[in-house]
């Protein structure tokens, strides 16, 4: 069996990510994402809101101007916004799922 490609694997807080990023023109890595993961975009809406928003913005903007797609996929918890949100991370409305409040189940800490 022959690889002709090699996968690379980072895994970083969304902080890190916008360092690294930030001279993408000079990484090749950068350049090829083809997946990134957003987990707990929730906190859009806060704190560290100003930072996510960047990294995805400039993770779109990197896309566009490569030409490689990369895929990205958000988690987090159940959103009234959520297809504002998706739309604004470039998904189609087929693509978006957000889990109804109703259907949640909050369980205390102990």
């Amino acid at each position: 069996m022959i690889i002709t490609s090699l996968l690379l694997i980072w895994i970083l807080f969304h902080v890190q990510w916008d360092v690294i990023s930030r001279r993408w023109r000079q990484r090749k890595n950068v350049q090829t994402l083809g997946l990134l993961i957003a987990d707990e975009v929730q906190m859009v809406g806060g704190e560290v809101g100003p930072t996510y928003e960047v990294v995805i913005s400039r993770t779109r903007y990197v896309e566009r101007q490569t030409g490689n797609k990369t895929r990205i996929v958000a988690c987090g918890v159940s959103l009234a916004n959520a297809e504002d949100l998706g739309k604004w991370m470039g998904a189609s409305e087929h693509t978006i799922f957000n889990f109804s409040p109703r259907f949640v189940n909050s369980i205390p800490c102990l």
